[in-house]
């Protein structure tokens, strides 16, 4: 576990390809309303073996800013599932990201790190 104290940044990767109703058009709607409507929130986009967006969001209270994409992406009740079967959420660790933390995976055997604080 990681104490909270310090600026974090997460970083949301919604991976294009594996995205199966959603668009990649749908997808930068939703991140660009959650980054003008959030303070240190920003987004890119790119290609890298595939399409990815990822989303930003810098805060000195790592467990609010994880609760704040868990709540608007990953469980959201109309695209949760989705967004939870095609993203990688990570954060900055101690070293930034040298020993950054894996908080969420497409993949549900990867080991998960866990934010003090949070179940």
């Amino acid at each position: 576990m990681l104490p909270v104290e310090t600026m974090h940044t997460i970083c949301c990767q919604i991976q294009i390809d594996r995205l199966t109703t959603l668009t990649e058009e749908r997808i930068n709607d939703l991140v660009r309303n959650i980054s003008n409507q959030t303070p240190n929130v920003s987004f890119e986009s790119g290609g890298d073996h595939g399409r990815y967006i990822n989303l930003f969001v810098v805060s000195d209270d790592a467990v609010a800013a994880w609760d704040a994409i868990n709540t608007s992406l990953l469980a959201d009740h109309t695209i949760g599932n989705e967004i939870r079967t095609s993203a990688i959420v990570t954060m900055t660790g101690r070293n930034g990201w040298d020993d950054y933390l894996l908080l969420h995976h497409f993949d549900p055997i990867q080991p998960l790190d866990t934010i003090q604080g949070t179940g």
